[in-house]
């Protein structure tokens, strides 16, 4: 057999990329004296190949999942609840908003009207963007939900990453998994923020282009990688030398601060699409160097500008995009299910269930990181 490249990427092993780190980690941790290295190989088999979380995370660490592997289980009626629950608040944000934005990203993308001259092309942007949000969390939801009906419990792998203000926050919220690893296990280990600026600024960017780099060999994830690492040390030296001023907390009431909240808000999560149009197209818009580019980047973030064209979309895309904040928002509830009033459940369960039948795309789509 033939090691070129079409023969490596059929035989890669499912899931290579997060049982590789979950076996570091431990390996790791074992060699730092952080861990107890385990007696018994099948309790460590299990670990590795724990199949819920298997092929697209969260990715555990050896320290919290092998002793969960090591004791006996105690399955509690209340871990069954939110289990149950989580597994179908992932089937809707799968089926529902990742599967039915999804049609509209790959219309858009593939049917050339997104050229980004003006703001209308980016609602295909958008659409990806709380595509990718649905599926991949949709995932980790599900992964969370069968471990705990088994007696497991795995780490909240997203929060509210759309939700956010800085790129730091971004990835506190996003596949919180993967950025706490290479916080641990890259960036601590090259050195961190413990010895200078330029070093730190080294350090953030050789982390993120790994980062970016191990969603695939592609030119795509490198560029994706890139700019979250070029984001990441602008901000620093941004707010360092006081040229990005953080607004104050919206918990303080005043007006003023809430609406520099939600700006702020509003602004960053126009920097995230341009990374997620980065993401989904693999290179630079042509137009980017032109001045028409960055009038449209502009006016997608200050002002509602939709052609006819693009007009049939907008509702589909502003009504699940608004499904997709509302489980970002209320994201710690959505995990403690079992502590709602029993009429708040069965309210719920019904809605969740109203929404699948009726807005579900059931065609059998893959995991956007199945690939990874």
């Amino acid at each position: 057999m033939q090691a070129d490249m079409p023969t490596l990427r059929i035989i890669l092993p499912v899931g290579i990329s997060f049982y590789t780190f979950q076996s570091l980690s431990y390996t790791l941790d074992v060699y730092r004296d952080q861990l107890q290295p385990t007696r018994s190989f099948p309790n460590y088999l299990l670990f590795v190949s724990f199949f819920p979380q298997l092929v697209a995370g969260p990715i555990e660490r050896a320290s919290r999942l092998l002793p969960q592997c090591e004791s006996p289980r105690t399955i509690h009626y209340s871990e069954i609840t939110n289990g149950i629950w989580l597994i179908g608040l992932g089937f809707f944000k799968k089926v529902v908003i990742a599967d039915r934005l999804g049609s509209v990203a790959d219309y858009g993308f593939s049917s050339g009207l997104a050229h980004y001259g003006s703001a209308a092309d980016w609602i295909f942007v958008y659409a990806f963007a709380f595509q990718i949000y649905g599926d991949f969390s949709g995932y980790s939801d599900i992964a969370r939900g069968v471990s705990k009906v088994l007696g497991f419990d795995l780490m909240v792998n997203f929060r509210a990453p759309y939700l956010v203000k800085s790129p730091s926050a971004f990835w506190q919220n996003w596949h919180i998994s993967l950025s706490t690893w290479l916080r641990d296990y890259l960036y601590i280990p090259l050195g961190g923020n413990r010895f200078g600026s330029w070093k730190t600024y080294r350090n953030l960017l050789l982390t993120m282009l790994l980062g970016g780099l191990w969603h695939g060999a592609d030119f795509a994830f490198l560029l994706w990688g890139l700019f979250h690492g070029l984001i990441l040390i602008v901000h620093r030296l941004g707010t360092a030398h006081h040229l990005l001023p953080s607004p104050p907390s919206p918990a303080t009431g005043n007006r003023l601060s809430r609406f520099s909240h939600v700006v702020g808000i509003i602004a960053f999560f126009q920097v995230t699409c341009f990374g997620w149009l980065l993401f989904r197209t693999g290179t630079l818009p042509e137009n980017f160097s032109q001045a028409g580019f960055l009038q449209s980047f502009l006016q997608a973030s200050l002002k509602w500008d939709f052609s006819p064209d693009s007009a049939e979309f907008l509702q589909p895309v502003l009504l699940l995009g608004a499904m997709a904040m509302i489980c970002q928002w209320r994201h710690e509830s959505m995990h403690r299910f079992s502590q709602w009033k029993p009429s708040d459940q069965a309210k719920a369960i019904v809605v969740l269930l109203l929404l699948i039948t009726t807005l579900g795309v059931f065609d059998g789509s893959q995991f956007i990181y199945f690939q990874f």
